[in-house]
């Protein structure tokens, strides 16, 4: 038995032309992927993404919950808000409650003026987030000229507005679905909000790709097949997804709280900023990798 698992493993690690074997021809198409993942481009705009999540989620937020809220008097869709932000953060009592405490304050009390505020700060936070995304991926395709900053910054508001408008479009649907989850699942939710949760989940990932075909059609300074953007789209949509739940799971072992006192709640954000830009970054490179050699 010991003899022919050894023959097992010497064909898998040896079988094909030449020196190349099994594993390294499986390897092979995700090599490049790997390598720019650990190279220094990706981390840098990595960073620089991450760090303009961090400025413009706070004020995203509010503008969101302001219009549901004030604006458009949709309470559904406020709660679903609510809830949406409390799976997407860390579980702690700490984080989430001052998070929420601070987003509902500047919300009920300074109103019209928050708003205001929340969308002179978006100006320049999805400009600090697309413009890097947009350098990241003419250098993966290959297009020598990066768009001339107005032209940038109108794409980026354009992509956040799409993005502000999905997003309350995933809010009131999860609002409106809550009770057909309610019966349909009946007693098996016993979380709060379970059925808002499970109906928030459904409409993320579809709509969150739809903003993923958006970064990886349009963004580019050039031509770039829609077909494959529209598959990378809703992979990367999964992935990230996937991985806020890993990171949400993983969070306590950081011990970010003792690491960093006061500061951890924005490190918490920096950090999977940076891990979703990985993400995106990382499947871009293999998207226009593989649309390239296709031109070949």
């Amino acid at each position: 038995m010991a003899r022919r698992r050894n023959a097992l493993m010497f064909a898998l690690l040896h079988t094909g032309s030449g020196r190349e074997g099994f594993l390294s021809r499986m390897a092979r198409p995700v090599r490049p992927t790997i390598e720019y993942w650990f190279g220094l481009d990706c981390h840098v705009y990595a960073m620089a993404i991450a760090s303009n999540v961090l400025f413009g989620f706070f004020p995203f937020m509010v503008l969101m919950l302001w219009l549901s809220q004030n604006f458009l008097g949709w309470s559904g869709a406020e709660r679903a808000i609510y809830v949406g932000l409390r799976s997407f953060l860390p579980k702690d009592p700490g984080l989430v409650d001052f998070v929420e405490r601070n987003l509902r304050a500047a919300v009920e009390s300074r109103g019209h003026e928050a708003a205001f505020v929340s969308v002179i700060l978006l100006l320049f936070a999805s400009n600090g987030i697309f413009m890097p995304m947009e350098v990241a991926l003419n250098r993966l395709w290959g297009f020598e000229a990066n768009r001339p900053y107005w032209k940038n910054q109108l794409i980026s508001l354009s992509l956040t507005f799409m993005s502000g408008v999905l997003t309350l479009s995933a809010a009131l649907w999860a609002s409106s679905q809550t009770e057909h989850f309610e019966r349909l699942l009946g007693g098996m939710l016993a979380v709060q909000d379970a059925a808002v949760l499970v109906a928030l989940k459904l409409a993320e990932v579809p709509f969150v790709a739809v903003i993923f075909l958006m970064v990886y059609w349009v963004l580019p300074n050039g031509p770039v097949p829609f077909k494959r953007a529209a598959i990378t789209a809703i992979i990367v949509a999964i992935l990230v997804e996937l991985g806020q739940l890993a990171y949400s799971w993983a969070w306590p072992w950081l011990d970010l709280r003792s690491e960093y006192g006061p500061f951890f709640i924005s490190v918490t954000l920096v950090l999977w900023g940076f891990f979703a830009a990985m993400i995106v970054l990382a499947a871009g490179e293999a998207y226009a990798r593989g649309a390239r050699q296709k031109q070949l």
